[in-house]
């Protein structure tokens, strides 16, 4: 009965994919991203009553602008946005404390993706809050429809271990 049900459950699926027109040679691919800019030490969250983020701050008001390197947050705060590259596995290393990673993707065409960061503890895509996986477990895939053109991808980062020393930052192409 077991291998009865099996059986007809693979079938299902492979008269699925061929209504849908989907491939499972082809049904996905996957982009990571080749350089980034990281700024650190810009704000603080906790057990506190009353926290401090910057870039949250302009976020909400309206007033963030694309970061450069070199480029600081503001006069009054210490701080200038880096460089990073991902290492040879395609992974950023290194911590980023109390600080945000910013990346851009350049998508042809509108499309739903599949968003994969982990280690963060918030993320704003084109400027819409999403949730972090703030533990680094690399369990959490967002659903997040990318604009034609350029996209921003804003990953804030918390505490003494910030999940960058294995963190994944890719976009995964879906099929619809």
């Amino acid at each position: 009965m077991k291998f009865v049900f099996h059986h007809y459950l693979k079938v299902y699926f492979l008269i699925s994919w061929v209504l849908l027109g989907i491939s499972p040679a082809d049904a996905q691919n996957s982009s990571t991203f080749t350089t980034g800019l990281y700024l650190e030490n810009i704000h603080r969250y906790g057990r506190e009553v009353i926290f401090t983020d910057p870039v949250a701050f302009q976020l909400a008001e309206g007033t963030f602008q694309k970061p450069q390197e070199g480029q600081g947050i503001s006069a009054d705060i210490d701080g200038v946005w880096k460089t990073i590259q991902p290492a040879e596995d395609g992974k950023f290393k290194g911590r980023i404390r109390s600080g945000y990673l910013y990346l851009t993707y350049d998508s042809e065409k509108k499309q739903n993706t599949l968003l994969k960061v982990s280690g963060s503890s918030m993320l704003y895509v084109n400027g819409v809050p999403r949730a972090g996986d703030i533990y680094g477990d690399g369990w959490l895939y967002l659903p997040i429809t990318l604009e034609k053109g350029e996209n921003e991808i804003l990953a804030r980062f918390n505490g003494l271990w910030s999940g960058l020393l294995q963190n994944y930052c890719w976009i995964k192409n879906l099929p619809f």
